[in-house]
């Protein structure tokens, strides 16, 4: 899609129609309100006008009460521009325009955007009403390191740290690099460990009988009971190693048989199994993008509150 053709539809789009713009695509009487939509699907009649069929939207951009399809005759224009990745906007609480980088869709429907600016900060759960298209982006931009998609010439931050590792750190003192294993003490004390601190660690915690526990990839914290926590880089969740014998390595609760995530599957339609962030990346885009918000990597999927929305 090129620049000038801004109020080109495609499905995925939202839109607010405007009164009395459009045509009921059943009776092709003219409806005299306005109403947002989200896009489903698209074609242009012999006239250049648009048949679209969508998802009624709220005035906040949720889905409505029961999910009604909509279906519509749209002339070109009759509509808001929609917001897409690559495109240039305007937001409450920033003063230039950003690039929007990556869209996400909340449990009940409402879309929202992470956005790029020029100085390289990426911020996070926009709500697309809110935002004020300026332009659209010429070419389409390619997913980066950071795992959004920008410019290759944009200032990104989150690209210079793309490859950290999410795993938690070695706890020994002046040492930066991942942590191999995490010693628990008998009074519920846990410290992570590189291989050449392990020792050091051990006396930090001044329990000789300290157990050592190996690390899997990706764990960002360990319980009192040993118990070794990451995020699923699918859903945001907090994900647990499965137990011994488990067909699956990770699992999304203690009573988790599966190993399978439920919010990517809802979301792509496609198997997906639970899998830990092991980057800073995966981690960032993980969190961003889960169903029930930025606190998703504070509780499993079971305890998600969005988790009867979906």
């Amino acid at each position: 899609m090129t620049s000038t053709d801004v109020y080109g539809l495609q499905p995925g789009d939202r839109i607010t129609v405007s009164p009395g713009a459009a045509m009921s695509g059943h009776t092709y009487r003219t409806l005299a309100g306005g109403f947002a939509l989200d896009v489903t699907s698209v074609r242009t009649d012999h006239r250049g006008d648009f048949e679209v069929s969508g998802i009624e939207l709220t005035t906040r951009g949720a889905w409505r009460h029961g999910v009604p399809s909509r279906s519509v005759i749209l002339p070109r224009g009759a509509y808001s521009i929609p917001v897409r990745v690559g495109d240039s906007v305007a937001a409450s609480g920033i003063s230039i325009a950003a690039a929007v980088t990556a869209l996400h869709v909340r449990a009940d429907g409402t879309a929202v955007a992470d956005l790029l600016l020029p100085e390289g900060e990426t911020r996070c759960g926009y709500n697309l009403v809110d935002l004020q298209h300026r332009a659209r982006a010429a070419q389409e931009p390619v997913r980066r390191p950071c795992l959004r998609a920008h410019a290759a010439e944009a200032r990104c931050q989150r690209c210079l740290d793309a490859d950290e590792p999410a795993t938690m750190p070695c706890d020994a003192e002046r040492c930066s690099v991942t942590a191999v294993n995490v010693l628990l003490t008998r009074r519920g004390h846990t410290l992570g460990a590189c291989g050449s601190h392990t020792e050091q660690v051990r006396h930090i915690l001044q329990d000789g009988a300290a157990v050592t526990i190996v690390l899997r990839a990706g764990t960002r914290e360990c319980y009192a009971d040993g118990t070794q926590v990451a995020t699923c880089r699918h859903c945001g969740h907090q994900i647990y190693p499965a137990l011994a014998g488990a067909r699956r390595p990770w699992r999304g609760n203690q009573w988790d048989e599966t190993g399978r995530c439920g919010a990517a599957e809802d979301r792509t339609r496609i198997r997906t199994l639970h899998a830990p962030a092991e980057t800073c990346a995966e981690l960032d885009l993980a969190i961003a993008g889960a169903v029930c918000g930025p606190t998703a990597d504070q509780h499993n999927e079971l305890d998600c509150p969005a988790r009867n929305l979906r």
